[in-house]
């Protein structure tokens, strides 16, 4: 394993010379500027976007439960940044906010060492043999919180399990979100006695409030996170869907926000304003037009992206529209489907004539529509806790370790 991750460090050093970074930044990425925070902080990383969603829930869980515990919070790219410096701007508890060093094994380290954090908590699927194998040997606590493994990233990890053993074998614990996630992170080498099913976070880290009652001015679709080219399809689908309902109005919130100009011009081009079309241009605004919209869409399932979270919605308690790609977030979307608060678009179907089969069938009948997102949001209810519980695993495996 030595020579493995040496040769793995060796490669990791060549190329960040060519990875871009942002003005101010590479001192964080290459490892040479450690947070100045109180002793032993919880260290939380949280790749992106999505991972700080469900980090914030932990955070939040962990300030009701230790009030004097602290947090750096790093992540991995710049729109995760900026989620992170939202997490930090409304908790005390997170007491910096930085990118994770690149995993060269040495420089990761060094810098684990000079932060002497009292425990390390990764976010979802980050698995780095150096910040691992490094609290390893420094014996810091390393935990998998909210761990999730798609089959599609179970498979490139397992071309390489021989490498990928040793690196899991070093994690403390790891607190998956489904029993699925849980087999597949085992088959590549976590040992079975320390990993748990906990849930998912992302449930805590949705507001129960955006289900209040705060209804469009008129019947509105928000299709959330989608990806190119699901928001052409979503404009042939509204512009049959108009035809019928003048009043009908349609939100696109862009996965990556910069693409939302090129989508507007879209919408112009079709004959749309900005009064019957919207296009979002920022990140944090979805949960509340979720509220009181008349459906929503799940962006990325509609192409082979794995689907994005439809817990929002969900909170929100309105129906859910969604193509067969959802391997992402499968447990959820299978849930949902069963219990009638979400259409699924079959594989093979004509994108466009699906989604507005799908939109037409839940706005021609208000009562069916309307229970649909009662079952929604009972599907939420039932999902919530994760946070509390996984707080209170990795706390208690922290007290039995000294």
């Amino acid at each position: 394993m030595n020579v493995r991750l040496a040769l793995y460090g060796a490669g990791v050093s060549a190329v960040t010379p060519f990875l871009p970074v942002e003005p101010g930044t590479k001192a964080e990425r290459l490892g040479l500027e450690v947070p100045r925070v109180s002793p032993r902080p919880f260290l939380l990383h949280a790749v992106s976007v999505g991972e700080v969603r469900a980090a914030r829930a932990f955070v939040d869980a962990l300030a009701a439960r230790r009030p004097e515990a602290r947090v750096v919070l790093t992540t991995g790219n710049r729109d995760g940044r900026d989620a992170a410096e939202r997490v930090r701007a409304r908790s005390a508890a997170v007491e910096a906010v930085s990118y994770l060093p690149w995993d060269r094994p040495r420089a990761v380290e060094r810098w684990l060492a000079a932060l002497a954090p009292a425990c390390v908590a990764v976010v979802e699927t980050e698995i780095w043999p150096g910040l691992f194998l490094g609290a390893q040997r420094l014996g810091i606590p390393l935990f998998v919180v909210n761990a999730r493994l798609p089959e599609r990233e179970a498979k490139r990890y397992r071309l390489l399990r021989g490498f990928f053993r040793p690196v899991l074998e070093a994690v403390t614990g790891i607190a998956a979100q489904t029993p699925a996630d849980l087999d597949r992170f085992v088959s590549l080498g976590a040992r079975p006695e320390r990993t748990v099913v906990l849930g998912n976070l992302k449930f805590d880290a949705a507001d129960p409030s955006a289900s209040a009652e705060k209804p469009h001015t008129a019947p509105t679709l928000v299709a959330g996170s989608t990806h190119a080219p699901e928001e052409r399809w979503l404009l042939a689908a509204f512009t049959s869907l108009r035809r019928s309902r003048p009043d009908l109005k349609l939100v696109l919130a862009p996965r990556h926000p910069h693409r939302a100009g090129a989508i507007a011009e879209e919408a112009r081009r079709l004959g749309f304003d900005a009064s019957a079309v919207c296009v979002v241009d920022r990140f944090g605004v979805l949960p509340g037009l979720y509220a009181g919209a008349a459906a929503a869409f799940i962006g990325g399932s509609l192409v082979p992206r794995g689907g994005q979270s439809p817990i929002e919605p969900a909170a929100a308690g309105i129906p859910i529209v969604m193509g067969p790609s959802d391997s992402s977030f499968r447990e959820i979307s299978r849930r949902l489907e069963e219990a009638g608060a979400l259409l699924r678009i079959a594989p093979g179907a004509e994108p466009s004539s699906a989604l507005a089969c799908a939109f037409e069938r839940l706005l021609a009948d208000e009562d069916a529509r309307v229970e649909r997102g009662r079952k929604a949001r009972r599907v939420f209810e039932e999902g919530r806790g994760a946070a509390d519980a996984t707080v209170t695993w990795l706390l208690d495996h922290l007290e039995s370790s000294g």
